[in-house]
């Protein structure tokens, strides 16, 4: 089956482009400024090239949508290869060790399969669409907390200086009614630890297709849900759409 085939490329492809990345860290950086508060390195563009180039000698046919520039790559396709070659630059580039691969795969604009890889603690998580979610080979699902003050809530900063002021809002709210908040620097990572339970929930205010097309996937799986910050439907392919993941049994009052 297709699912199945693409599914072991994308394990096979992210641990390839996890290796690379990891013996990279640590070292001297490239960095270039994409704007405001973002960046990017010389290995987030080696990742990529590789991750292309592996899906291309495998599924020649297929399309790309991927967080790094690159006029050579199409998303005219059925099947859409959907690439963040590093989530967590920022982290990556100050020696943080938390950052991952993320690749998620779309037919016809419907996920398929989600693939993450944090080449620092060795954690493959993966889903397909209807088979489940799992850490390593192991079945995962999200935490039972069912009430915000014994949740462990993730967040991360957006860029805009107006969205931070909201977010500051939020957190001084959220921080006398939960048990602990984190910020992650990874959404990616942030939304596989919803769903395999180390968090109860994370919230975004400014994500892209890259950063959540594979762990979306990941977090229903496993049991969790994922929608706006008003418990609307989230909008993939609208950057200014609020994301919140949750274990489903605290969404509405998170």
């Amino acid at each position: 089956m297709m699912q199945n085939e693409i599914l072991e490329a994308a394990k096979s492809i992210a641990r390839e482009a996890g290796k690379l990345v990891l013996d990279r860290f640590g070292g001297e950086r490239e960095l270039t400024q994409k704007g405001f508060r973002d960046f990017v390195t010389d290995a987030d563009y080696a990742a990529q090239s590789l991750i292309v180039e592996r899906v291309r000698e495998q599924f020649p046919t297929h399309g790309f949508l991927a967080e790094e520039e690159d006029a050579t790559l199409s998303d005219n396709a059925d099947i859409v290869w959907i690439i963040d070659p590093v989530d967590g630059t920022t982290n990556y580039s100050r020696n943080i060790p938390l950052f991952c691969v993320s690749i998620g795969v779309a037919q016809a604009g419907d996920p398929l399969v989600g693939v993450i890889y944090d080449p620092v603690r060795d954690e493959l998580f993966w889903a397909t669409k209807g088979g489940g979610a799992f850490l390593n080979g192991q079945a995962i699902s999200v935490s039972t907390t069912d009430n915000l003050a014994d949740a462990i809530i993730a967040h991360d900063w957006s860029r805009s200086p107006t969205l931070r002021d909201v977010i500051l809002q939020i957190i001084t709210q959220l921080a006398h009614q939960t048990r602990s908040l984190r910020a992650m620097g990874s959404a990616a990572i942030a939304i596989c630890w919803v769903a395999n339970g180390r968090l109860d929930a994370y919230f975004n205010p400014s994500l892209s297709a890259w950063d959540i097309a594979a762990g979306q996937l990941i977090l229903a799986e496993a049991g969790g849900i994922m929608s706006g910050f008003n418990a609307e439907p989230f909008a993939l392919d609208d950057p200014s759409s609020w994301a919140l993941a949750t274990n489903q049994r605290i969404h509405l009052t998170s």
